[in-house]
């Protein structure tokens, strides 16, 4: 036989940018469309994965095949970003079409996508190190 299937990670993680991809052709043809809403689930990614290729698979890398693949058939013009979830494993990049990003998507693209704990941990060492200033200062001053 002349096929060569992929199978394992590679092959689930390349038919789902396919999907994604279709999905986003789809989104483009329609002009009354201006948001898409693509799910992403590592479970439903790797659902026939056996175990030990299961973890080869991770949210990033399906995160990047939905940006990549918006970038692509977006031409550069879309802006995906991806909404808060409460999950690990599953959340929902939404797909903008030029000129119709909400404000606060804008205004966290324009921030970087930091995840929250990186945040927090950054106000956190800000403010240590602004007490530290405050207490430098105080000392200064007797």
């Amino acid at each position: 036989g002349g096929s060569t299937a992929i199978s394992g990670s590679g092959a689930v993680v390349a038919k789902f940018r396919q999907d994604v991809e279709q999905k986003l052709l789809d989104f483009k043809q329609d002009v009354t469309l201006t948001c898409l809403k693509v799910p992403v689930s590592i479970g439903d990614v790797t659902r026939d994965l056996p175990l030990d290729q299961k973890q080869s698979v991770t949210m990033d890398i399906l995160k990047y095949v939905v940006y990549e693949q918006a970038e692509e058939v977006g031409e550069d013009r879309w802006i995906a970003a991806r909404e808060p979830s409460e999950f690990l494993d599953e959340c929902v990049v939404a797909v903008y079409k030029e000129g119709h990003a909400p404000e606060s998507v804008l205004e966290d693209l324009n921030k970087g996508e930091l995840p929250d704990e990186i945040v927090q941990q950054q106000r956190a060492m800000r403010q240590a190190r602004v007490k530290e200033v405050a207490r430098k200062e105080t000392k200064e001053d007797e």
